[in-house]
Parts: C-alpha cells; structure tokens; sequence
C-alpha cells in the first residue's frame, strides 16, 4: 500500500508541477533581436543587439548604457557589417562575417575588443523567440478576466499575468490613449492579430511611469504580434515587442525591447528588457485540479491505514 500511495504522490507532484510550468525569452536579456538584416539609419540602441544577417545602413550606436564592467559582448553580428559608421559605446564587438572597406567600426569601451567567431549562430535564440511567441497567444481568455475599453486595458484575476487577446485595428485607433493602471499584475501581454500592420500616429500614453516605481512600467509590457510578416509602428510605443516574423519599420522611438524578423530604424530604442517569467500553462486547469485531487485522496488512505 505505501508503494501505490508513493506512486500517487508522485504522479500528483508532477501534474502540479508541469502547471506551474513557466518561460523567459530572450528579450529579458537583449534590447534588440534581429533574426535577418538591420538597416540602422540613424538613432541608436541602449542595451545588448543580436543580429542574425547583416549591418546595413549609415551611423549606428550600440550599447548606449550598457556597464563598462564586466566587458560583455555587447553587439553581436552573424553577417557582415556594411554600415558606413558604427560606434560600440560600451562591450565587445563579435562578429561571424566581415567589416566592409567602406566600414568606421569604433569600440569606446575600456578593454573592448573585435571578435572574430565564423561559428556565431542566432538560431537558438530567434527558436526560443519564435516558440515564445506561438506559446503566449494560445493563452488568452484562459481564466482571464480582462477587459479594453477606449483604450483602458483592466484586469482582476488572480494570475500575475494577464493576457489579453486583440487586433490591431482595435487597439491602434485614432485618438487613443492607453493606459494600464486596471491591470492588477505584474506584468500584461498583448496577443495582436493580423498580418499587414501599421499602427498610426493616433495613440498615446499618457501619465504612465516608464521605471514601474508607481505601477505597471515599460519593462512590464509585451505586444506579440504572432501573426505580423509585416509591421510598421509610427508613433512612440511603450512596451517590448515580439514580432519574429515580421519585417519591421520602427518610426518612433520605442522604450523596451524588440525582437524582429528583419528591422529598418533611425530611431532610439530604450533599454526596457522584459524580465518575466510567464507561465505556460492555464492555472487552474484540469491537470492542476486532478493532481490536488490525487495529493488529497492519497492523504486520506494514509491516515486511514494508520489509525487501523
């Protein structure tokens, strides 16, 4: 009997652990993923750049604020560099292809260096982003009491996420002004549909703390547009974006991270990463309660066998 009753609590163990499943993505540790080519016109990028194809463009600064120590690989490159001007403020320089003859490559940080590695591969990062972004948008409206109304996004659940499942026509209006303050949360993810997106110019964010101290901040915002082969965003945004798949053009200044299939900018993009850990899997769900179900049965023989 105490086999059968160890092998419940067992299996009890391991259906409420696999619902308590949960995932970070790589914009928790880089500002800018690009799976393809980077046309960086201008503008710079705060924190750490991954770029799986080339460097195109003019003047381009990286690594605005990231630390001057410990030296990190700051910028990192798989294809060539073709940029005419490319200024690394702070870290390393790894890159997989070549610096074009037409190329100015400066390093400013203290003990920085080039770093030539023919086997750099974004692969396993676009994976995890590509993955991250599938996973989130089949959670909406799981034990979601969230709600958008003129541009006010609330929730009352008991998750420390909160999902909220849209398009972008619907959220992207004339005139809108978004703010979060409902959101009782650590963090909310925006699941966006549609394949052809263009924000507009008619959207704010009015009074919003982007450091979090006062509520929800810019490092606890995530669009996913899990859908997108094609996205233009044309006002400032808050908030990191996945858009893995979509060919990108950033026109407004953006505060957190953005993970892109291909990215043209002249624009700055703010290092807000996004820290959270989200769970994968609907709480309570069917697993969870069978599993407390089993925890609770296996309990009651227990204590029955003992007292007989």
């Amino acid at each position: 009997m105490k086999k059968i009753i160890g092998s419940l609590y067992v299996s009890a163990a391991l259906l409420v652990s696999q619902g308590a499943a949960a995932m970070s993505i790589p914009l928790a540790e880089y500002n800018l993923v690009v799976a393809g080519d980077y046309v960086h016109e201008g503008g710079s990028v705060w924190g750490k750049t991954f770029i799986g194809g080339d460097l195109n463009g003019g003047a381009s600064e990286f690594a605005v604020q990231v630390p001057a120590a410990p030296v990190v690989d700051s910028l990192q490159v798989v294809g060539d560099i073709n940029a005419g001007h490319v200024k690394v403020k702070s870290g390393n320089l790894v890159l997989g292809g070549a610096i074009s003859s037409s190329s100015n490559v400066e390093l400013h940080g203290a003990g920085a260096s080039i770093v030539h590695d023919a086997g750099l591969s974004i692969d396993s990062v676009v994976a995890d982003l590509k993955s991250a972004s599938q996973t989130f948008s089949g959670m909406s409206g799981v034990g979601n009491s969230a709600s958008f109304v003129n541009g006010a996004f609330s929730y009352s659940g008991t998750s420390s996420v909160a999902f909220f499942d849209m398009s972008y026509d619907e959220l992207f209006r004339q005139n809108t002004n978004f703010t979060f303050s409902g959101v009782q949360a650590d963090t909310l993810i925006i699941n966006v549909s549609g394949t052809h997106v263009n924000t507009g110019y008619g959207y704010n964010f009015p009074g919003l703390d982007l450091s979090g101290n006062s509520g929800l901040g810019a490092s606890d915002i995530l669009w996913n547009f899990f859908e997108a082969e094609e996205l233009t965003i044309s006002n400032p945004i808050v908030g990191s974006i996945l858009a893995i798949d979509a060919d990108v053009t950033l026109m407004g200044t953006l505060d957190g991270s953005l993970a892109a299939g291909s990215l043209r900018t002249q624009r700055q993009i703010h290092d807000y990463e996004y820290p959270h850990d989200v769970s994968t899997v609907p709480l309570p769900g069917s697993s969870v309660l069978f599993g407390s179900a089993l925890l609770a049965f296996a309990a009651a023989r227990y204590r029955r066998k003992k007292r007989a």
